[in-house]
């Protein structure tokens, strides 16, 4: 669980975590309102203002903000952007084979070999681009998940 109940209210959570005399307790189930009392309890004072000693209450930043917004709509959007990004890949390989095939047809062609190169060559860098945001989104839901 997390501090951010407004981050926690979004995500369709199927397992709770509790740590409970030093140790962690997980149940199956979703967040319930009993979730958040011992956070509100604690993280807030009679008077209702926030306790700046209270480890639970933390005050983010705007840079801190913008970034937790930012990876949320990364993780919401990334199931359909890998899916986008496996096609790409997947395409990109079929014209890279393609490029190999030609290659071996111009033969002594140094022009034509150079060409089909350099055309090689855009298409492997433009994989590897693709590899790095694939795997960026990956870490992403995999820091996000473990909040």
């Amino acid at each position: 669980m997390s501090h951010d109940r407004a981050f926690c209210e979004k995500i369709p959570f199927t397992h709770v975590g509790t740590v409970k005399d030093g140790g962690l307790v997980i149940e199956e189930r979703g967040l319930n309102e009993k979730d958040w009392e011992r956070y509100d309890i604690v993280s807030t004072s009679g008077d209702g203002s926030s306790d700046p000693g209270s480890s639970t209450a933390v005050e983010l930043s705007q840079e801190d903000k913008a970034e937790q917004e930012r990876k949320r709509k990364l993780v919401f959007n990334a199931p359909k952007r890998i899916e986008k990004i496996e096609s790409l890949i997947e395409q990109s390989e079929l014209k890279i084979a393609e490029y190999d095939e030609k290659m071996m047809e111009y033969g002594s062609d140094m022009e034509k070999l150079m060409e089909m190169t350099e055309m090689k060559s855009e298409e492997e860098d433009n994989v590897a681009s693709l590899m790095e945001e694939w795997e960026m989104l990956e870490s992403v839901i995999d820091e996000v998940s473990n909040i």
